[in-house]
């Protein structure tokens, strides 16, 4: 399977630490294989510092590489459309992904089998 991602977009907006679980980065890439065009990276790997900077949790998927927070504006101040959030949503289940969560710039998913599984979620 193709590699879509760049150790840029993987790593740490910080430090550029990466730790990434290999059955995430590879759920990921079919994910973007299923999508069929891109899949932009707000935040995926994080360190501690960077996590309590966002009002993560010290659960966070992100400090184990096992979440990625996909940007809903890949346009800046462009939101995707009802049908490219249909389509992400069907490449991210066809991948494999039992997680999903909708923020109203961002879709949060992870790979994290310590929480509860099959899940879809609309955050406020």
């Amino acid at each position: 399977m193709k590699n879509y991602f760049s150790d840029k977009e993987i790593g740490c907006k910080c430090c550029g630490k990466i730790v990434t679980a290999p059955k995430h980065l590879d759920l990921m890439n079919l994910a973007r294989f299923h999508f069929g065009k891109p899949i932009y990276v707000n935040s995926w790997n994080r360190c501690d510092d960077h996590n309590m900077r966002e009002g993560g949790s010290d659960t966070s998927s992100h400090l184990k590489g096992i979440a990625t927070d996909i940007r809903a504006n890949p346009k800046r101040g462009m939101l995707m459309t009802s049908q490219e959030r249909y389509g992400l949503t069907v490449a991210l289940i066809k991948a494999g992904f039992t997680r999903i969560f909708y923020y109203r710039t961002f879709i949060h998913v992870d790979s994290d089998h310590n929480k509860i599984q099959n899940v879809i979620g609309i955050i406020r």
